[in-house]
């Protein structure tokens, strides 16, 4: 680029204040180094490390975590001897999850993976020419990427949100790690399959619900995050006196990306923890300012005489269609209708609103993504 800067009036200006970032930054100070080290001297000086993380809670806190050396031998009994044995309680036995990670990383960077590391560079340098398309009033450009199914794919610059990185570039531990089940042993992983609707689809499925009746204003989507909930929630009521159900979905909200619609399934409660680390992931790919999670499930009062025991497990549980709704703003909404079922006939009873009353603890994912990201206050 520095090539053409006799053709780019003001260059020297605007270059040297993103030189001065890049000296501020510690990663790309790393680069620099690193590009020198492999041109005059060799290869740099990497090391794997294996992480060894419990996943038995939607809070991060409440997941133990321990660091272990990489053996290219050790067994999974090994790694789990070298967890204390206070962490692993009844509750995390039956339903927790071993998350194993293996990292490489450079001598001179030894907090952070080198494939983060790079793509950490990849994106700064994406930045910087994104700016200089936009300062020295040049076209904008794309980029092709190579996404992990080989497919290629344009990527146009919307991607501020992940600081210039391609959505291939984000989360990315999950292609580097295993997730066991603590309570079987058995491996528990999580695809993903994409489903195209067309407008003959959406055009179906406002027949099935609406019928010709036109949906009211009140039911359109709105991007203030209270009112979004209640539009939502009462098209969700809709679905369920049609079809007698809801699917369990989380729907990630951007104002010019519009809706990211997710529909999870999962079969034990250890997946519950592990799929909403990946709804995280991909709030995280898509920028998502508002995330909804529709569902139907059991509730009932908290005992603090019996903390680990869940409402499906109580007698004086309850059946509900919830509602939970955050937002970058620390807006949170919790909505909820009574199920009332009698025979194969089921209905809903009366809906119950609550605001900034607590992020549910299924959220916590998103919540504390939003933290790293400075988009939301550590005191929401």
């Amino acid at each position: 680029m520095q090539s053409k800067k006799k053709q780019l009036p003001g260059f020297e200006g605007w270059y040297a204040l993103w030189q001065e970032k890049m000296k501020l930054d510690p990663i790309m100070k790393w680069s620099v180094t690193a590009r020198n080290q492999i041109e005059k001297q060799g290869d740099l000086q990497t090391k794997s490390s294996v992480t060894a993380e419990i996943i038995a809670s939607y809070i991060k806190d409440e997941n133990p975590t321990q660091k272990v050396e990489a053996r290219v031998c050790d067994t999974l009994d090994e790694i789990i001897a070298r967890i204390p044995p206070r962490v692993l309680q009844e509750q995390v036995l039956k339903h927790g999850t071993i998350k194993i990670e293996r990292c490489w990383v450079e001598a001179n960077l030894p907090d952070v993976e080198v494939l983060e590391a790079i793509a950490h560079v990849h994106g700064f340098l994406s930045t910087i020419l994104e700016d200089a398309h936009s300062a020295f009033g040049l076209s904008e450009f794309d980029q092709i990427e190579l996404t992990h199914d080989g497919i290629s794919e344009v990527i146009h610059n919307e991607r501020n949100h992940i600081d210039g990185k391609f959505p291939c570039m984000v989360a990315t531990s999950e292609y580097r790690s295993m997730q066991i089940s603590l309570s079987n042993g058995q491996a528990r992983n999580f695809g993903t399959v994409k489903k195209h609707v067309s407008r003959e689809d959406m055009e179906i499925a406002k027949k099935r619900y609406y019928g010709d009746r036109p949906i009211e204003d009140n039911e359109k989507p709105s991007w203030n995050v209270e009112d979004m909930a209640e539009n939502l929630f009462n098209m969700a009521r809709t679905v369920f006196i049609k079809d007698g159900y809801h699917s369990n979905v989380a729907l990630l909200i951007h104002p010019t990306k519009g809706i990211l619609p997710m529909q999870l399934e999962t079969e034990v409660r250890a997946d519950k923890y592990l799929i909403m680390k990946k709804v995280a992931d991909e709030v995280e790919r898509h920028g998502s300012d508002i995330v909804v999670l529709i569902n139907e499930a059991w509730t009932a009062p908290f005992d603090p005489e019996n903390p680990y025991q869940y409402p499906a497990e109580r007698a004086d549980k309850k059946e509900m269609l919830l509602l939970v709704a955050a937002g970058k703003d620390g807006t949170n909404v919790n909505m909820s209708a009574e199920i009332i079922r009698n025979g194969n006939v089921a209905t809903l009873a009366t809906t119950q609103k609550h605001c900034n009353e607590g992020v549910t603890n299924i959220l916590q994912p998103i919540i504390d993504l939003w933290k790293r990201q400075g988009k939301i206050s550590s005191g929401e």
